[in-house]
């Protein structure tokens, strides 16, 4: 159960960023056609018991990794 749960947050998730990435890209390209600018994002799920700092810290590292493949989407994976 809670793997098809992780599966619809991550796939929701998802859904939501790349929604957002499309729209600001449609922004730019319109205002600022000579720019090449992406958004980048970086996501966490909370286990039972975690606490903000380790939320964030996963969250952080799934940016990073994201901002490596320049304007992508990474949700942290518990390895």
């Amino acid at each position: 159960m809670r793997e098809a749960q992780l599966r619809f947050a991550r796939s929701a998730t998802a859904d939501v960023i790349g929604k957002i990435q499309k729209e600001f890209a449609i922004a730019m390209k319109t205002s600022n056609p000579d720019l090449d600018i992406t958004i980048s994002a970086g996501g966490a799920l909370r286990n039972a018991g975690e606490d903000f700092k380790d939320l964030y810290k996963k969250a952080d590292t799934a940016l990073y990794l994201a901002k490596k493949e320049k304007g992508q989407l990474k949700i942290y994976k518990e390895q």
